[in-house]
């Protein structure tokens, strides 16, 4: 399989419910359902024969297989504010894992051997709108190793160290840098370094797999143990990586101007948000993210709208097993509105 549609699953029955939210909206890319979804989970997920009959009713193939994301540090965790840790996180090293894995150890991964590709998609992402065959413009643009999200940021203890650990690699290794590190915008003082939302990306994983700098690079970043010490992220070192990589980047807004992409799609809640501090000055980040940052607001709709009416009896048996058989469970999407976008973390 030269590419794949990937997504990582975690063992409640919400990440469940989220992941079919996803595979409806898996219709919008125009790759005529050649490219299979290859689900991941550990194997306390039950869920895949819900998930492959959920596909299949919108003409996806499924491919699934284990990952380890331990083990888990013998150090306590570290104490950090609650945005920082994603909604998952009960006491665990859950996110810290998945931060982890998504920062180099997706690029081995045995399923992955084979292929050229992969579109990673968070289970609780959806597309709304069109989206091209994003492979078949890689297979036409070779120079280009990754196709990215909006922009996003992390700042002061979540970025400790992280900032001079890449000068100073940059230094040593004789690398220019093609762009600054520090986020824009913000206050004298702050600390804050720019990364992509990569809950959505387009990998070209021998981009990654023969570039000594990268191979250096995670040797480094792993060394250090800033991932499990900081919750240094995936998304804040993924666009560092590509920095010191010096490779191609196309936007997704750049091929797909018109589409629509949310993050979270599935909720009770037709918007969340945190609440930190910057600064000593209290602020909020929503979690609703549509639209490569322009104005969409979300709204709810039962989840039964992600799956076409002609397999609503097909698809009743999913329903029950998640515990719901109509669409008083609420689904977030995302339409044009009023202005309420991202500001920051997700």
């Amino acid at each position: 399989m030269a590419a794949y549609i990937l997504c990582l699953v975690g063992p409640r029955s919400l990440d469940l419910a989220e992941a079919l939210v996803m595979v409806r909206s898996l219709t919008a890319l125009d790759d005529g359902n050649r490219t299979q979804l290859l689900v991941l989970h550990e194997p306390s997920f039950r869920g895949l024969p819900v998930l492959r009959r959920a596909a299949a009713a919108v003409g996806r193939g499924v491919t699934a297989a284990l990952v380890d994301l331990g083990p888990d540090p013998p150090t306590p965790r570290p104490r950090l504010p609650p945005y920082a840790l994603g909604k998952r996180v009960e006491g665990g090293w859950s996110y810290f894992h998945m931060c982890n894995f998504f920062f180099s150890r997706v690029f081995s991964h045995p399923a992955l051997a084979a292929a050229k590709y992969f579109m990673r998609l968070d289970s609780d992402s959806c597309f709304h709108g069109r989206i091209p065959n994003v492979f078949r413009l890689l297979d036409e643009r070779p120079d280009v190793s990754y196709i990215a999200n909006d922009d996003n940021h992390d700042c002061n203890e979540l970025v400790r160290g992280l900032r001079a650990l890449t000068l100073d690699f940059a230094k040593s290794h004789n690398l220019s840098l093609r762009e600054g590190v520090g986020a824009k915008g913000f206050p004298p003082g702050a600390n804050c370094l720019r990364g992509y939302y990569n809950n959505l990306e387009v990998v070209r994983l021998d981009a990654f797999r023969r570039s000594e700098v990268f191979e250096e690079w995670s040797r480094v970043v792993t060394a250090s143990q800033g991932i499990y010490r900081h919750r240094w992220g995936d998304a804040i070192l993924r666009r560092l990586s590509l920095n010191l990589m010096n490779a191609r980047v196309l936007r997704i807004s750049q091929i797909a101007p018109d589409a629509q992409y949310c993050h979270p799609c599935f909720g009770k809640r037709e918007l969340s948000y945190t609440t930190h501090m910057v600064n000593g000055k209290k602020r909020q980040d929503y979690k609703v993210h549509c639209g490569h940052g322009r104005a969409y607001e979300p709204i709810s709709m039962g989840v039964e709208h992600f799956f076409p009416s002609a397999n609503s009896e097909s698809l009743r048996p999913v329903y029950s097993e998640l515990g719901f058989a109509n669409s008083s469970e609420r689904t977030c999407i995302c339409k044009k509105g009023k202005s309420k976008r991202s500001t920051g973390l997700i």
